[in-house]
């Protein structure tokens, strides 16, 4: 996926959550955190490790799973994306 559509789908998963009020406030905001590190990366002003970047998605996909699938289904996109650039 190229960074173009990576930014396209961080761009949807950002309305998503807007547009669903009634998620769970701890878990949007450990979601949006994972957000802002894949937008530092894809700027390259991100200095820190992105090891875990994977893993924080995996854990938010399953957060949302049961309640949510239009947001469980943007955030196993970028989880692929991510993984198809090697991240």
């Amino acid at each position: 996926m190229p960074r173009q559509k990576l930014r396209d789908t961080l761009t949807k998963l950002h309305e998503d959550l807007a547009s669903t009020p009634e998620l769970n406030p701890q878990t949007v905001s450990q979601l949006r955190e994972v957000m802002a590190e894949i937008e530092n990366l894809l700027n390259d002003s991100g200095n820190e490790q992105h090891e875990t970047l994977a893993a924080r998605l995996a854990e938010a996909k399953a957060n949302f799973e049961n309640s949510h699938p239009r947001i469980t289904a943007t955030v196993g996109q970028l989880a692929d994306a991510l993984s198809g650039m090697g991240i």
